[in-house]
């Protein structure tokens, strides 16, 4: 896949550790807190890895829901943010609905993979032609390091061309 400088600077910037530890601290504190790490995106898909601390899991020793849905979003939006890099329009997003289901309970480290990079550029670039806002559903699966499916999410995000 071709990127512009913008998308190639955005990428080297997630895969610095410490540049991407001070991005959620800022933007995402929350994600900092539980320690969110980003692992892998090459605009067709992003992994986002959510470990196992004590801080992340519920009296019942799983890894809290609400984390988990902070990592499957993020797998999703920084494909998203990769995307919006190409463009020059402004364009606004924001999730409007979500889905997910848990399988199993996750006890241990959880990896969220999302493969809708094809989705989502397609779904911007008509944002960018267009005046309608544009809705797109990203699935994102949360693994395992043995392959344990843990959780299912989809993601409702909608794109729209700003003013």
């Amino acid at each position: 896949m071709e990127m512009n400088s913008k998308q190639d600077k955005l990428l080297r910037r997630l895969r610095n550790k410490w540049v991407f530890r001070l991005f959620t601290r800022k933007m995402v504190p929350a994600a900092a807190r539980a320690g969110v790490r980003f692992v892998e995106m090459d605009g067709e898909k992003c992994t986002i890895l959510v470990p196992n601390l004590k801080r992340n899991r519920n009296p019942f020793r799983s890894m809290y829901f609400a984390v988990q849905s902070m990592g499957a979003e993020m797998s999703t939006a920084l494909l998203a943010m990769f995307h919006l890099e190409a463009h020059h329009a402004s364009i606004a997003w924001i999730v409007i609905d979500f889905k997910a289901d848990f399988p199993t309970k996750a006890i241990s480290d959880v990896t969220f993979t999302c493969v809708d990079g094809e989705k989502v550029r397609e779904a911007i670039q008509r944002a960018a032609e267009g005046e309608e806002a544009q809705v797109v559903e990203l699935k994102t699966v949360g693994t395992t390091s043995d392959g344990t499916v843990v959780s299912n999410f989809q993601f409702r995000w909608s794109f729209k061309k700003r003013g």
